[in-house]
């Protein structure tokens, strides 16, 4: 029942002699630690490389970075562990770390009421040899990520994300530049999802790739609602590769609403954008597909004209804003979903009617 303050704190090259739980810090049950500007770097154990926290704690953890902890026989977690703990972050960083599962961070058994948020955090160039190379969260544990970033991150299955048994929320984050190196069949360049439930709103998935199926989202026997999000350039494109941006297996179920798919790329032909197996369903509306997609498409097939995709810019082209032409994507998004951020490289915030696609 402890509750320390740690502030500016640095956390180097800890290992655990038993080879078991936390080489960083160890958080007890119903602790409620709170750490300010620390750091956890190059610590080392079976479980939790930098952290672990246990069951019923409740850590606070703001301004701290998770760097190059665990390693191959680190079995999950390699920044961070959390298991059914309510742990609270708020930009914090992970990168580099390594595990078998979650090479950044892992969470799992929420024990019905103990879930992780994460807000403001960036997961960027972690491994995992198996599942989840910027994170991995199952069992119940049912986290929230807000405005978080997954890039450059490397796994076998959900290179930028990975979730099993779950409901997980993700909100206003992107997915740029993740790898899934499975070669036995599923992928999930930028995000896998296993028997979970899944909601993202206004979330980026641009340039995740996989050796097999589904270079930006893969859902296997997972239901989800999809708001506001993009899927530019992801690619399936070896070994017979399907679903460039997304891909449905095992009755999984989509909701689609003022969503733009639009570049992406799979070897086997006609799956570029979206590909459907195993008794799955997907339905559009108000969104912008390339080449369409039938039969359930309720949308549009233009080009959305991003701003600068080359580099990495989705935003939408204005002609207010000096471009040419107006993006096909200006107010034509779903009529029921309130206006936020903004599609314009000035910053002006969407009004009206909502824009299709990722906001700022």
């Amino acid at each position: 029942y402890s509750s320390p303050t740690f502030n500016d704190c640095d956390f180097t090259d800890n290992v655990d002699v038993n080879t078991t739980f936390a080489g960083g810090m160890f958080c007890g049950q119903y602790s409620s630690p709170t750490l300010n500007g620390c750091n956890f770097t190059g610590n080392k154990a079976a479980y939790g490389g930098g952290m672990w926290c246990d069951t019923y704690s409740s850590p606070t953890l703001n301004d701290c970075d998770f760097t190059s902890n665990g390693d191959e026989n680190t079995q999950d977690g390699g920044g961070l562990r959390s298991n059914s703990s309510s742990l609270k972050l708020q930009n914090c960083t992970f990168t580099s770390n390594v595990a078998r599962y979650g090479g950044g961070f892992y969470c799992t058994d929420g024990a019905g009421e103990f879930f992780p948020t994460l807000i403001d955090c960036e997961f960027t160039d972690n491994d995992a040899s198996s599942n989840g190379g910027g994170a991995w969260c199952g069992v119940s544990s049912d986290p929230l990520f807000q405005n978080c970033t997954f890039a450059d991150n490397t796994a076998l299955l959900g290179g930028g994300l990975y979730s099993f048994l779950v409901s997980i929320t993700v909100e206003n984050s992107s997915f740029v530049n993740n790898h899934a190196i499975n070669t036995g069949g599923y992928g999930g360049g930028g995000m896998h999802c296993l028997e979970s439930n899944l909601t993202l709103n206004n979330c980026l998935f641009a340039r995740n790739d996989t050796v097999t199926n589904a270079g930006g989202l893969h859902l296997d026997e997972s239901d989800s609602i999809l708001k506001n999000c993009t899927f530019a350039n992801n690619s399936a494109i070896l070994n017979n590769g399907a679903g460039g941006g997304l891909r449905l297996d095992n009755s999984a179920t989509s909701l689609l609403y003022s969503c733009i798919f639009w570049n992406n790329n799979a070897a086997y032909h006609g799956t570029d954008q979206v590909a459907i197996a195993g008794q799955s369903s997907v339905e559009f509306w108000y969104s912008d597909v390339e080449n369409g997609f039938n039969p359930n498409y309720h949308g549009i097939d233009l080009d959305p004209l991003f701003v600068d995709e080359a580099n990495g810019d989705y935003r939408l082209q204005h002609v207010d804003t000096g471009h040419a032409a107006d993006s096909p994507c200006i107010d034509t998004g779903d009529p029921n979903i309130m206006p936020y951020g903004s599609t314009r490289i000035d910053g002006l915030p969407d009004l009206g009617v909502i824009d299709m696609g990722y906001h700022y």
